[in-house]
């Protein structure tokens, strides 16, 4: 009862709630403006004692300082090899017009024609690559990549050569464009965002196109509100840029949902005669607990993915909390206050046939509706072997989750739809896959093995050299590795590539045989500190702490569910049964995602992996809106 009086008090004094989501609103606005931008992050950091982050540590305190990002330019012709004075022009005024950006944009640029390194040109000499260290950290790097990108552009396409451009800071770049204004903006008022339209059509089918304006005006502040907390939260704790991008995904689809639910049952409450207060009353007394417990699970569930030890996770369980909570208030508060303003415009005077039935179509029921109605009758009246359908087909589509692979995505392995010469900005899946043909993929993020011993010490030398040809020895790993010391000479840093993507699974699972076996096995016996970092060990870690937490995530959602229901239900069977049912549920959609992404089913293209966060944020998200 205590929603529908907040119902009723939203109802009879709608303008102060007006006013008060407005100034929230205004107040957001300004928030989003100002913060959104600069709020999120590229970089990805793991908390306490992972081997990269000790390697890390070492590396920044005692060899190099802060990490810098890597830019590979690959430079590729098939009318002429690196022999040619036209590629050396080519290479060299390239090279001159990089070098320029030093040291505010690049740090340093290395190339074949001044280094000499064998393994900056392909084995057929049709290709080099330039290899550029950014200046900043990542983010900064990720400002500032778009000046190479200009450079890059204008070179592509000269004399038939090929000009691409690939590494860290134009990955960084891509993901902060998921997090910019415009995309906030297109979710917001519904260009990107495909709820707009589904909803548009389903309104439209049940003839509830009037309230259609209603969630729109909704979905407003329902996005802003939640964006400027995350913007706001952006400046104490490194808010990750893909959950810039989720929560404003996930904000404007229940912001666009829940008041469509409430406001389908206040339609409904005022066909069987209520009044209009009444109609809210009821409208948020039922639907609107069934959100508040749906809500209270998914949250639930989210704390748990908040302990995970990675600011990334971390950041998602934060979106995904504020993108559920704020449209959850204001569609128990603001959609009753618009209501009551227009319930003209939501509902329409029933009208009777001469047989004294009501009108399906002033009655708002369309054929649609009607064919649900159906549906739901055919369930009642038997029950068995409908509960035994669904169950089957929901076991069936969930079967390809044994079979999922968890992993990491980026730009560089994602089909780009734009011809590489005449489209805007780095064609991260071209330059990646001219890199992998004549490279190894990994060049541009090489494995690094630290070893926090005097190099001057002869058992150390032989040690590492052995290191070396065991690496060299396995096939995931290219021959060109690279051995420095500091100053100091008391850390050796080892730099191999990877034949593979540094994130793909080959390459993560290359980084486990390497510390699990190889290093154990040159420097197990000598009490040696020998750590692995790079992109790749990142990816390893990350996906070992995701693995580790998923458990504990699943396992709260499960207990969330079940003890929500008996709350709600008073009943033992029927919130086992309900949350038997979510999971099934939860499962067929895992299931079909794999199967639609990870095995090419219709017109997508493989994915390299399904994303190894997302069922941590799906399955909150599912228990608590199913």
């Amino acid at each position: 009862m205590a929603l529908g009086s907040l119902a009723r008090f939203s109802a009879r004094r709608p303008w102060v709630v007006l006013a008060l989501w407005a100034v929230a609103f205004l107040a957001a606005f300004g928030a989003v403006g100002w913060l959104w931008e600069g709020a999120f992050t590229s970089r990805g950091i793991l908390y306490g004692e992972p081997g990269y982050n000790v390697g890390e540590r070492i590396l920044e305190e005692r060899f190099r300082g802060p990490r810098r990002a890597t830019e590979i330019v690959v430079v590729h012709s098939d009318t002429y090899t690196i022999a040619d004075p036209q590629f050396e022009v080519l290479v060299q005024n390239l090279f001159f017009d990089l070098a320029a950006l030093v040291p505010d944009v690049v740090a340093g640029v290395s190339q074949y024609y001044n280094s000499g390194s064998d393994w900056q040109v392909s084995d057929n000499g049709h290709s080099t690559i330039i290899s550029v260290t950014m200046s900043g950290n990542l983010d900064e790097a990720a400002a500032n990549v778009s000046e190479l990108m200009s450079i890059v552009r204008s070179y592509n396409g000269q004399d038939e050569f090929e000009v691409l451009l690939v590494g860290e800071a134009s990955v960084a770049a891509r993901l902060r464009e998921s997090a910019s204004r415009l995309y906030l903006a297109s979710q917001t008022i519904g260009l990107g965002n495909a709820a707009y339209y589904i909803a548009f059509f389903g309104l439209l089918s049940i003839g509830a196109l009037a309230g259609m304006r209603l969630p729109v005006v909704l979905g407003l502040p329902m996005v802003a509100i939640p964006a400027a907390v995350a913007a706001l939260i952006g400046m104490l704790f490194p808010v990750h840029a893909i959950a810039g991008s989720v929560l404003v995904l996930i904000a404007a689809v229940v912001g666009l949902i829940f008041p469509i639910l409430i406001a389908l049952r206040y339609r409904e409450e005022r066909r069987r005669g209520n009044d209009n207060l009444d109609a809210i009353d009821r409208a948020c007394s039922t639907v609107g607990k069934a959100l508040v417990f749906g809500v209270l699970t998914a949250v639930i569930g989210f704390v748990g993915v908040l302990i995970v030890p990675a600011n990334l996770v971390v950041s998602l369980g934060i979106s995904a909390i504020l993108a559920l909570v704020v449209p959850l208030i204001g569609a128990l508060t603001l959609t009753p206050a618009l209501i009551s303003l227009r319930y003209d415009r939501v509902v329409k005077p029933q009208s009777v046939d001469s047989d004294g039935s009501e009108s399906a179509l002033s009655n708002g029921t369309s054929r649609v509706t009607q064919l649900l109605d159906r549906i739901v009758r055919v369930a009642l009246d038997r029950p068995l072997p409908s509960s035994l359908a669904v169950i089957v087909v929901l076991v069936a589509l969930s079967l390809p989750v044994l079979a999922m692979q968890l992993g990491f995505n980026s730009p560089e392995t994602i089909p780009n739809r734009h011809d590489s010469r005449s489209s805007y900005g780095p064609q991260h899946n071209q330059a990646f896959a001219r890199l992998a043909e004549s490279f190894p993929a990994g060049a541009m993020s090489p494995v690094e093995i630290v070893i926090d011993a005097p190099f001057a010490d002869p058992d150390v030398e032989t040690r590492v050299a052995g290191l070396q040809a065991a690496v060299t020895f396995d096939s995931e790993f290219a021959a060109q590795t690279i051995v420095q010391t500091n100053l100091d000479r008391d850390v050796v840093l080892v730099s191999v590539p990877t034949i593979s993507h540094p994130e793909s699974e080959s390459a993560i699972e290359a980084v486990r045989q390497l510390r699990d076996e190889l290093i154990l096995e040159v420097f197990g016996d000598k009490g040696i500190e020998v750590l692995v970092t790079g992109r790749t060990a990142f990816a390893a870690d990350l996906l070992d702490l995701i693995h580790l937490y998923s458990p504990l995530v699943m396992a709260l959602v499960l207990a969330s569910s079940l003890l929500i229901l008996l709350v709600s239900t008073r009943s033992l069977i029927v919130p086992v049964l309900v949350t038997l049912m979510n999971l099934l549920s939860a499962g067929a959609a895992l299931g079909v995602m794999a199967l639609v992404f990870q095995n090419s089913v219709g017109s997508t293209g493989r994915a390299q992996a399904i994303e190894a966060w997302l069922p941590m944020l799906i399955v909150p998200l599912l228990f608590g809106l199913l």
